[in-house]
């Protein structure tokens, strides 16, 4: 049958100061371990949520500032245009009435030319008349004197 000797307690023993001494220097070490990589996969987990919270503020942000920044950029961009329009609007009537003074000038300028030559041709022509009449009525008396003798 079962004996009970001195080989039991001593087992007992030896089993007991075994586990004691795998605690000291296995499990606690191994428990410590996991616990401080448990702590640390935490404490990595809440900074990376921290840091997507606050890439969404960030984002929230930009695209606020983007919107603001784009309905300035349009405003900007409608006054620019509404006042190059209004530049080009004077502009167009300053070069409108500065060809019309040039056209009414040089009108004014080609009366006057017209007008002198008229005038000068008019001089010329009744030159011009006298010197043929004279021609004539010279030529007039050769030409009859030429044919009476003949």
């Amino acid at each position: 049958m079962l004996s009970i000797d001195l080989t039991l307690p001593i087992v007992t023993v030896m089993f007991l100061v075994f586990a004691v001494l795998m605690n000291q220097v296995f499990f606690r070490p191994v428990t410590a371990t996991l616990a401080a990589r448990k702590d640390h996969i935490k404490q990595m987990h809440d900074a990376a949520i921290a840091a997507i919270e606050e890439a969404k503020g960030l984002q929230a942000d930009y695209a606020s500032r983007l919107a603001v920044s784009q309905g300035q950029a349009h405003e900007a961009i409608q006054a620019a245009l509404k006042e190059s329009e209004a530049r080009r609007q004077a502009l167009l009537e300053s070069v409108k009435a500065e060809v019309a003074k040039d056209v009414e000038s040089a009108r004014t300028s080609i009366r006057q030319e017209r007008d002198q030559a008229v005038a000068a041709l008019s001089g010329e022509v009744g030159a011009f008349s006298e010197s043929i009449k004279r021609k004539v009525l010279v030529g007039a008396p050769a030409l009859s004197s030429t044919g009476g003798h003949e």
